[in-house]
């Protein structure tokens, strides 16, 4: 197995529970998933839209999905996708501002796109969560909601005003993209989850049968020793009856000596 399908089972051992196991795998692959996808966005926008600020942003996320594979490693995976769900959508908030300020995105379409990472990191962390804490699932959630909420108005903060951003045919057709984007990630993201529930559920199954394999033998074993002990309590009681027997024998034989016998007193003083 190569590094990167071992990256999928980094943080995972024997003795954490399914879900963890469930939530682990498929943070790891999700984040497997951004750094592809990241890379191929900072590209994109440097080699063909001429930006450099937004680009060299997105780099800074790189080394800081590396630390939260590094967590997973550790097994800290809920430390891990809380991380995600606090940090990329103050990010993506900040990145777009900074782009700005530089005069990189100065259009409608480049202040949707951050909303649009914003809820797919959301998602991942959302789903990640939930397979472990719920409360803090929906905290998560509600934190990127009251930052998109906000989104406009941090921008107004350092006086950008997004409704007047200027609006360009040629960006319909990027954000058809991003839609289309957003939907591929949904599609792909949920047949992630099938394949993992479907993995898992093989991994139970397989426990199951091992677990009735070992019932079954640990209930022959018990049968074996049941009948090893009636055995033992069969042979004990016809010992005990041989006992018995030898005891009345000797008896019934010390009865007839004497009684066949002179007493020793009486004949122990003749000549």
């Amino acid at each position: 197995m190569s590094i990167w399908n071992k990256i999928a089972f980094w943080g995972v051992n024997e003795k954490m529970p399914v879900y963890m196991h469930k939530s682990t795998v498929f943070f790891n692959i999700a984040m497997r998933i951004s750094i592809i996808a990241l890379t191929f966005v900072v590209l994109s926008m440097y080699f063909l839209l001429d930006m450099v600020y937004v680009p060299l942003g997105m780099i800074v996320c790189l080394p800081f999905i590396a630390f939260l594979l590094f967590l997973n490693y550790k097994g800290k995976v809920i430390i891990s996708a809380l991380m995600v769900a606090l940090f990329f959508p103050l990010f993506f908030t900040g990145l777009s501002v900074f782009s700005k300020l530089n005069g990189e995105g100065l259009n409608i379409i480049y202040s949707t796109l951050p909303r649009v990472g914003i809820i797919i990191m959301s998602i991942i962390a959302y789903i990640v969560l939930c397979f472990n804490n719920r409360i803090m699932a929906f905290t998560g959630v509600l934190f990127s909601i009251l930052v998109l909420i906000f989104f406009n108005k941090i921008h107004s903060t350092f006086g950008i005003n997004i409704p007047d951003l200027e609006y360009r045919k040629d960006d319909f057709v990027i954000l058809v993209v991003g839609l289309i984007s957003l939907f591929f990630f949904t599609i792909v993201i949920m047949n992630l989850l099938q394949k993992i529930n479907s993995e898992y559920e093989k991994i139970v199954i397989e426990q199951k049968n091992a677990l009735s394999e070992k019932n079954a033998e640990i209930l022959t074993q018990k049968e074996e020793i049941e009948t090893q002990r009636d055995n033992l309590i069969t042979k004990n009681e016809l010992l005990e009856e041989q006992n018995r027997e030898i005891t009345d024998s000797i008896k019934y034989a010390s009865r007839i000596q004497k009684a066949a016998l002179p007493d020793y007193e009486k004949i122990k003083d003749l000549p």
